[in-house]
């Protein structure tokens, strides 16, 4: 996850990327971290397209929500096969979670990609719609002024050690 100066959020994933065009709409290589990779990606003799990304946005919530992905305590081959065979991942129970988000994670964790929405549909989604930025701006705000401060003192110190932490003496 990027996240802008004014506290907008970016999903970014710097592994293998392949654009998909009209002549080449389906793909049909599988790599990645399978916790995430969606069934039809796992399933190795279906082919897949954009919709494997929308699982894996749910994928990514659910870890943002819980501080790990569905299925992580389990070995790999069980878990691609939980993934594969068993019903989509939710939530565990203790997770507190608004109504709004239960219902976004079962709209792009759904088994068959062609019932998933798009990307487009999702924008249109409760959960993106109410979605509020202001507390992570903050944040940013706050880490940038003290990044400043940090460079300031840095800039300023003239090799005096205090300015980095370091006592004189």
């Amino acid at each position: 996850m990027l996240v802008t100066a004014d506290g907008g959020i970016k999903l970014a994933d710097f592994g293998v990327a392949a654009q998909l065009q009209s002549s080449i709409a389906k793909r049909s290589t599988v790599i990645g971290t399978p916790h995430w990779m969606a069934p039809e990606m796992l399933d190795q003799m279906e082919q897949y397209d954009n919709k494997v990304d929308i699982w894996g946005i749910g994928i990514t919530a659910i870890e943002l929500a819980q501080l790990k992905p569905p299925f992580f305590e389990m070995e790999t081959m069980p878990a691609m096969r939980r993934i594969t065979n068993g019903l989509p991942a939710k939530l565990e129970p203790e997770t507190a979670a608004t109504l709004e988000f239960h219902a976004f994670l079962r709209a792009v964790l759904v088994k068959h990609a062609d019932a998933r929405p798009t990307a487009g549909q999702l924008l249109e989604h409760k959960w993106v719609t109410s979605a509020k930025g202001a507390p992570l701006a903050k944040l940013v705000g706050e880490q940038e002024k003290a990044l400043k401060e940090e460079a300031l003192a840095q800039a300023g110190g003239g090799g005096g050690g205090a300015a980095m932490g370091v006592e004189d003496g």
